[in-house]
């Protein structure tokens, strides 16, 4: 009764029509403007929809034509937590992901939706720029979790910080400046997290997964100047403390 329960849970869970659609809460596109090209990402469960979608986006991005530069797809495993028959079972899950950049023949303007808010990963070639949807899946947090880390003001980032992970690992004074260090230890392998802010500014925030921990060498949950000073494979959000804070 339990593995037939089961088997209709991940049934009905990965059966639910898809709908192109601009990436809401887990599911949808996400199209990023970067000087003279654009990064697109569609997020879906089912990878023949997925691509097709990714295509559309690209297509609606680039009325005139485009040029692919670099597609990746991934796939991405997750769980969760469901009763069945009584008991709580881990059920698991399946995402796909294709990512892209794309050069349009011509100036068009879109009619996808764009963001401008995003992370940039460190790579040894050149930064990528992604969308919070995309780094939510490489560190097992959700979407909107994550755009907030990359949109509130410093000391809102500081308290939900301080209320999901515990009190900082590392706080470190320079001037008017302060960064902060937290580990998030739920997981086989950290992740970290490193805020630099002045008042209210978060001039940088950055997130260490679970691969960039690794190559560190990182050992010791408590070893906030590894996680600080960590370069390879980061997320990072940059923002000038010129701008209004939202």
């Amino acid at each position: 009764m339990l593995r037939l329960t089961s088997i209709f849970l991940i049934t009905f869970l990965s059966g639910c029509t898809a709908t192109y659609q601009p990436l809401t809460a887990t599911y949808g596109y996400i199209v990023i403007p970067k000087e003279d090209t654009y990064y697109v990402e569609y997020h879906g469960k089912d990878k023949a929809f997925v691509d097709a979608s990714w295509l559309k986006a690209a297509e609606e991005t680039c009325p005139d034509g485009y040029k692919v530069i670099s597609k990746n797809d991934e796939t991405i495993h997750g769980s969760f937590k469901s009763p069945v028959a009584g008991q709580m079972v881990n059920l698991g899950t399946q995402d796909f992901l294709l990512s892209g950049q794309i050069k349009c023949n011509s100036i068009i303007e879109p009619k996808t939706q764009l963001t401008n808010t995003y992370w940039l990963q460190s790579k040894i070639v050149q930064e990528n720029p992604l969308s919070s949807a995309y780094v939510a899946k490489q560190i097992n947090m959700t979407h909107g979790q994550v755009r907030f880390l990359a949109t509130a003001p410093a000391l809102k980032i500081v308290d939900y910080l301080d209320w999901k992970f515990g009190e900082a690992v590392g706080d470190i004074q320079q001037g008017d400046v302060k960064t902060k260090i937290w580990v998030n230890r739920k997981g086989a392998i950290p992740v970290g997290y490193v805020l630099t802010f002045k008042e209210n500014c978060a001039q940088k925030i950055k997130v260490v997964p679970p691969m960039a921990m690794l190559l560190t060498g990182f050992s010791s949950s408590k070893d906030a100047e590894v996680i600080r000073t960590a370069d390879k494979m980061v997320y990072t959000i940059n923002k000038d403390c010129n701008e209004e804070q939202s």
